[in-house]
């Protein structure tokens, strides 16, 4: 991350002042402390740092996923080349924003696939827009199948949880919908839409897909 190169040469000036407090004068200890306290302000600012740093000049989307779009995702290919650069910037940065948690998953991180297919939508209601994010909707969590949660105890296969501002996603709902769109309607934009909430009923949003 972009933060970790401003912090390096401040944790290194540290060392080597703590190794000249230890070999060669114990003077030298009073300059160890300014660059440990700007490393750790940096390591505290390090999102925010890495952020600004990111929106100026995002990563390159992995080629595979970049071919995921392409393939895939009806919108993205209407768009101009211009247009898929920043569809795809967009992306980038939504992933990075996201707190993503993976559950009852075997890997311990929801894969990259599904990551893309829940940001692409994202991307897709808001690529009109000044908004990059949903900042009150900051963590989504996924499950490979539809789940029951405590408040709505039957298989469905997304829900908006507004208490801890987070979204939850059923992985096979949502990459069957993006791979076979005609046959399935997607559970995802209107769960990532918090605007959408207000007009839909719960159990018209909670949809259960079958093959």
């Amino acid at each position: 991350m972009f933060a970790n190169y401003i912090a390096a040469p401040f944790v290194l000036l540290s060392l080597i002042f703590l190794y000249l407090a230890w070999e060669v004068d114990i003077d030298y200890a009073v300059w160890i402390a300014p660059f440990v306290v700007l490393s750790a302000l940096i390591y505290i600012f390090s999102p925010q740092i890495n952020w600004w740093r990111y929106k100026r000049r995002p990563p390159q989307l992995e080629p595979p996923l970049t071919a995921l779009l392409e393939k895939f995702c009806a919108f993205y290919r209407r768009l101009s080349p211009a247009k898929k650069q920043q569809f795809r910037d967009r992306v980038v940065l939504f992933r990075m924003a996201t707190d993503w948690e993976p559950m009852a998953f075997e890997g311990e991180a929801v894969p990259h696939d599904v990551q893309l297919v829940i940001c692409a939508q994202a991307v897709t209601t808001l690529f009109n827009k000044p908004d990059l994010l949903y900042p009150k909707f900051e963590k989504v969590i996924v499950y490979p199948l539809p789940f029951s949660t405590p408040e709505f105890r039957y298989d469905h296969a997304s829900e908006l949880y507004k208490p801890d501002g987070c979204v939850l996603f059923s992985a096979e709902q949502l990459m069957l919908a993006f791979t076979e769109p005609p046959r399935l309607v997607q559970c995802g934009p209107a769960r990532i839409r918090p605007d959408l909430y207000h007009y839909l009923p719960q159990r018209a949003l909670s949809f259960i897909f079958r093959r």
